[in-house]
């Protein structure tokens, strides 16, 4: 049974956020936690690890003696996963995190490496482009597929094969380089976990430099409050309104979990890069990107490994004062002084890229028209939870304001619930 305040949840975050599921009597352990079972008591969920990151501003040592002691635990990190006795690669973007993975493996552990990357025709921002250089500079050999279409055909087939609905459109992408790497490889390293450990994200910069103008007395941002702009378009998909339009409130239960987590934001003394940092390690990435990696890896039987969030990792990450990871405009400044021990300092301090699918792949005239034909049928299933008027309505809305990534959450969700056994709860 699923109910409509989690189908509005997923909307909201795209993904349903632990320790919920999709379903309403089925849960999921929270980050950091195992299950503990022994007879004759009750199940107890047990922490091992938490991700709390520290209240210190004013970093006590430099970026060099930082870097000196990160670069000694990737390397042990690294260490012990690439212990295989399978063929073992790594995912190359381009950017930082892969790249530094890259990097320590074949210039300071001496070992040749495979690395993986996709392009998309026709889009000139292709990081496969940057992923050849960078294997290019490290010697790595390096196999890259470049692909035209798929967007939407392979989204029918992602949103069929999930055993919970994720709407980050990078599940395509991530489909794709898992099945090009398994054609060499059973094991592959990733360098997921580095923008929420070490702060690397544009809209932790973004919510920092505005917190900045407000506490230096800008007018501009004399009602501006940290939790309330993080916790919208900046990290959410649908924001409360857009689930006012669909079902008629943002429902209570929702609406409580999104009060309490930018209240705890907004509160928060610690450095606000820290806290944005733990607020996304708690949720957007186990619940986006990590969930994304593992369905769609497996899809492929291919292991997929995280030397960047190793336990001695994160603890060192946690510990870092704010302005080891953000200052003047730059994030990630610890990982990027190691990174630049190895790669030019110009390449590693580029502007960031995601990882998804080019726009011509799923714009208004592809992934519109395709979403209207799934809820427009007789089978369709999320009227069942949602007024087929208010749908209607607010793909006519897309029409004139297209959201790329709302159109997206609402055609995954509809092909999900088509193919699993899904039915509303009885209210």
């Amino acid at each position: 049974m699923i109910d409509r305040e989690t189908i509005a949840t997923f909307f909201t975050f795209q993904y349903v956020p632990a320790p919920a599921t999709i379903y309403a009597g089925a849960r999921k352990l929270a980050p950091g936690c195992f299950l503990r079972l022994r007879e004759d008591r009750n199940p107890e969920i047990c922490r091992y690890f938490y991700f709390r990151t520290a209240a210190t501003r004013t970093a006590s040592r430099d970026l060099d003696d930082l870097a000196d002691e990160l670069e000694e635990i990737l390397l042990t990190s690294l260490r012990r996963r690439l212990i295989s006795d399978v063929p073992l690669g790594a995912f190359l973007s381009g950017g930082v995190d892969s790249s530094t993975v890259a990097a320590l493996v074949t210039k300071r552990l001496g070992l040749p490496l495979n690395t993986f990357s996709i392009g998309f025709a026709g889009d000139a921002g292709s990081e496969h482009f940057d992923a050849a250089e960078i294997a290019r500079m490290l010697g790595c050999t390096h196999h890259e597929q470049v692909l035209e279409g798929y967007a939407i055909d392979l989204g029918r087939h992602i949103g069929t094969v999930l055993d919970e609905p994720n709407g980050d459109s990078s599940c395509v992408p991530t489909y794709l380089v898992s099945h090009h790497a398994r054609q060499s490889v059973t094991v592959a390293l990733s360098g997921d976990g580095g923008d929420e450990m070490f702060g690397g994200y544009g809209r932790y910069f973004a919510t920092v430099d505005e917190d900045e103008a407000k506490r230096a007395g800008d007018p501009r941002y004399a009602r501006w409050s940290a939790g309330d702009n993080y916790l919208s378009s900046r990290l959410l998909v649908f924001l409360d309104n857009d689930i006012t339009a669909l079902f008629g409130a943002v429902p209570t239960g929702l609406a409580e979990r999104l009060a309490e987590m930018r209240r705890q934001v907004n509160t928060e003394r610690r450095p606000l890069i820290n806290v944005l940092r733990e607020v996304d390690a708690a949720h957007y990435m186990p619940g986006a990107v990590l969930a994304k990696v593992d369905r769609m890896s497996m899809q492929h039987s291919l292991e997929v490994r995280a030397p960047l969030l190793g336990r001695e990792i994160a603890a060192f990450a946690a510990g870092l004062a704010g302005e080891s990871c953000y200052r003047s405009g730059q994030g990630k400044l610890v990982l990027k002084r190691v990174t630049t021990r190895y790669l030019p300092e110009d390449w590693v301090n580029r502007p960031k890229r995601g990882f998804g699918i080019p726009v011509h792949l799923w714009d208004k005239t592809q992934l519109l028209p395709a979403t209207r034909a799934l809820l427009a049928g007789p089978d369709a299933r999320l009227p069942l939870w949602v007024e087929p008027q208010r749908i209607t309505a607010y793909l006519d809305r897309l029409e004139d304001n297209f959201h790329a990534y709302q159109c997206w959450g609402i055609f995954i969700l509809e092909t999900w619930l088509r193919s699993h056994r899904a039915e509303p709860a009885r209210t």
